[in-house]
Formats: structure tokens, C-alpha cells, sequence
């Protein structure tokens, strides 16, 4: 795991000041903790983007020697999809924490269901676990080989690797995978339904 590197900036920038850095390609950040002052800080943008995409907003960040593992607790866009600001929570070594981490769906080519030409897909792309800093997936991985059309896979059928458990919010029994129908079976089937239902009334 890499460093982000960042740099101390003053109180004082104004707004002009922080858009001017931002076109330079430096995003504004601050970085704080029970246990210390918030620091406002300068961060690369690239660097941000490339770290966040494969690591999760968990990252290790250097700050003028000083070396911070963080959560990455924020992150502003602007309508036009540019990033304005980020804001971090410093971390001890051994605390645990609620965490984001990316999904990966693991054999999709092999399920029964996408090969009878239906579509997996996820609720969500990423999920929130707890978990020491160490311990923490740069993904998780969900094997979906065996998923027939019409399956679903909840959270509670997911394996969390070794010291993560699920965020208490998260609830066990909710869809997290799911193997649907082709549009035209899933549109066949609700007017079959539909007849069906018809029929039944008028009978």
C-alpha cells in the first residue's frame, strides 16, 4: 500500500484561492481525530483518484513525514462531477472502524443463470464493514457461479475475510446479488400473469 502524499495549507486561502489550486491539480482535504487538531491539508487529485479506485477509502497518508492511516470519511463533487473536497479521519494502528470497501463479482460467466442469458447484478458496489485497519479487504469477493435465473445472495451469505464483520446497520437477510430474467422472459411472464388473473376474475 502506497502513501497519499499530502501538504500542510494555511486558514487564509480564499475561495479563489482554493479553485486556482484546484486547476493546478491539487484538491483542498482536512484531517482530524479525537486525539489531535484538525489539519487542513492539499492533496494531488490523480493520486486521490488512483488510490481510492484500487484501495478504498482507506489510505495511508504522508504529511511532511508524519505518516497517518485514514478513513476517508467525505468526499465533495461538484455538479459537474469535479472533486472539491475530501475529508479524512485518522486512525490508531489496532482501532477498528466502519469502512468502505468495493465488491467483486467472482465467476459470472460460469452461472447457469447470465449463460440462459440473464444479468447479474449488485444492489450496491461497495459495502461498509468493521474492521481493524490491517485487516481491511482492498475488495471482497462474491462468487456467483452457481446462481440460477431468478437467485438472489444476501449479506448473510457473503464470507467477510478474517477480522472484518459486518457494519450494524447492515441487515443480513437484505439482497445483495441478483440473477434477473431477460426483459422480454420478464415481460412475457407478467402478461402470462396478467391472462392468468383475468381469467380468474371472470370465472
Amino acid at each position: 500500500m502506497g502513501f497519499l502524499k499530502a501538504e500542510t495549507r494555511g486558514s487564509n486561502h480564499t475561495s479563489g484561492d482554493l479553485n486556482r489550486m484546484r486547476k493546478q491539480g491539487k484538491i483542498p482535504a482536512v484531517i482530524y481525530s479525537g486525539d489531535m487538531e484538525s489539519q487542513n491539508l492539499f492533496i494531488d487529485k490523480l493520486q486521490f483518484k488512483k488510490m481510492y479506485h484500487e484501495q478504498g477509502n482507506l489510505l495511508e497518508i504522508e504529511v511532511e513525514g508524519q505518516k497517518w492511516m485514514a478513513n476517508t470519511k467525505e468526499i465533495q463533487w461538484s455538479p459537474l462531477s469535479d472533486l472539491l473536497h475530501v475529508s479524512f479521519h485518522k486512525l490508531k494502528r489496532g482501532q477498528k472502524a466502519i469502512v468502505e470497501v468495493p465488491l467483486h463479482l467472482v465467476n459470472p460467466g460460469k452461472s447457469p443463470g447470465a449463460r440462459a442469458g440473464g444479468a447479474i447484478s449488485l444492489s450496491h458496489e461497495t459495502v461498509k464493514i468493521w474492521a481493524k485497519p490491517a485487516d481491511v479487504p482492498s475488495h471482497i469477493d462474491i462468487d456467483v457461479a452457481h446462481m440460477e435465473m431468478g437467485d438472489s445472495m444476501h449479506y448473510g451469505q457473503v464470507t467477510l475475510p478474517p477480522g472484518c464483520e459486518w457494519e450494524q446497520h447492515v441487515h443480513l437477510e437484505d439482497s445483495l446479488v441478483h440473477c434477473s430474467f431477460p426483459q422480454k422472459a420478464e415481460e412475457e411472464t407478467t402478461v402470462e400473469a396478467t391472462e392468468e388473473t383475468t381469467a380468474e376474475t371472470a370465472t
